[in-house]
């Protein structure tokens, strides 16, 4: 698989603002939490507003991952599709954060404190 050549992070929205929840579907709730997280832990870390935005690192159009704690304090990512029309992030896969995201994630959220 092509592996993007660095990661550009940044903490912030998409196309004006995301909407109040994340959007589910009987098909993304079965594969988002596939990984061992509960689609609450996921809503929770959403709700927070904890998270950063990275790029996806295989450049598919209307996809970022989202990369924040959850209520119970676990530090996971959600691969999200955006969806312009509705304005709302809707969760395609989800799981505890690498390495190099949890140091990303660190390193975001201390620049703003």
């Amino acid at each position: 698989m092509r592996r993007a050549p660095y990661h550009r992070w940044y903490a912030g929205v998409v196309d004006g603002g995301p909407s109040d929840s994340l959007v589910w579907d009987h098909g993304n709730e079965r594969h988002a939490v596939r990984h061992d997280l509960s689609k609450e832990e996921i809503d929770g870390m959403y709700d927070l507003g904890t998270w950063t935005i990275d790029e996806d690192p295989f450049f598919r159009s209307n996809q970022v991952r989202l990369i924040g704690p959850t209520p119970g304090g676990r530090l996971i990512t959600v691969a999200v599709e955006w969806l312009p029309a509705r304005r709302a992030y809707r969760p395609i896969a989800s799981w505890d954060a690498e390495k190099a995201e949890r140091r990303r994630w660190r390193r975001d959220f201390q620049q703003r404190q």
